[in-house]
C-alpha cells in the first residue's frame, strides 16, 4: 500500500502518472495532509515485520507441542 500526496505544482496528468507506478506495485491511496504518509508508513512498513514474528510464534508454539521440522 502506498500513499501520495501533492502540493499544486502537481499537474493532473503528474498525478495520474504517479498513481500509475504505484498501483503497478500494489494499491495507493491519496491522502489529504503530510502527516497521514507517516500513519500509512508505519502500517505498510511494519506490517510484514508483524506477520513474521506471528509466524515465528506458531512456528515455536508447534515445535513446543511436539512438532518436528
Amino acid at each position: 500500500m502506498s500513499g501520495y500526496i501533492g502540493n499544486n505544482n502537481v499537474t493532473q496528468e503528474n498525478y495520474k502518472i504517479g498513481v500509475e507506478i504505484l498501483n503497478a506495485c500494489g494499491k495507493s491511496l491519496k491522502v489529504d495532509n503530510e502527516q497521514m504518509i507517516d500513519v500509512i508508513t508505519a502500517i505498510s512498513g511494519s506490517g510484514p515485520a508483524y506477520f513474521f514474528y506471528l509466524a515465528e510464534a506458531m512456528i515455536k508454539a508447534a515445535e513446543d507441542l511436539g512438532i518436528k521440522k
